[in-house]
Order: C-alpha cells, then sequence, then structure tokens
C-alpha cells in the first residue's frame, strides 16, 4: 500500500466488488482510511500489526466514520492492549 495512486485506483476499480484494504503499520492506516472514505461502504479495513494504543484509538475513529474495521490480534498482548485501550476510552473519555 506504498504508492497513494495504485491504492486509489484499486479501490476505484473494486469498489462493485467491496475491495477493502489491509494495513500493518500507521502509514499505512491513514492511507487505507482515506481512501475507504471515499470507497464502498461495506469494504472492510483490516488493522495487522503491533497494536499499540494510538493504533487502536484510530481503529475506533474508523468505527465513528462508518468504516467496516476488523482488528486482527496476532499475540497475547496485543489483544489485552486492544482491551485496555477500549475500556480507557469507553469508561475515562
Amino acid at each position: 500500500m506504498e504508492d497513494r495512486f495504485n491504492v486509489e485506483d484499486v479501490m476505484k476499480f473494486g469498489s462493485a466488488f467491496h475491495f477493502g484494504l489491509e494495513a500493518g503499520s500507521k502509514s499505512e492506516l491513514l492511507l487505507a482510511m482515506s481512501c475507504l472514505c471515499k470507497g464502498n461502504p461495506e469494504a472492510l479495513l483490516v488493522y495487522n500489526g503491533f497494536k499499540d494504543a494510538n493504533y487502536i484509538v484510530f481503529a475506533l475513529v474508523t468505527r465513528k466514520l462508518a468504516l467496516n474495521t476488523v482488528i486482527i490480534p496476532e499475540q497475547e498482548e496485543e489483544l489485552d492492549q486492544v482491551f485496555t485501550t477500549m475500556h480507557a476510552i469507553i469508561f475515562y473519555a
């Protein structure tokens, strides 16, 4: 997902097929968010990579932007970080 114009073309032509995107870094995540906001609302945005608190906050923001977001935890610690961050946002925001 390094080249923004290629990603935008894939999203444009794949919109009818509900093409989604996978993001493994924060820079890819921001690019995916911007492309999917203009794409098909049924497309998935898959978060795949180390999940720190900021990464998880971005995931929750994408839900507010009506994007279909899926977080893929690869390690048990990442799942704990997802729950801890979500709890902090829900109860302390």
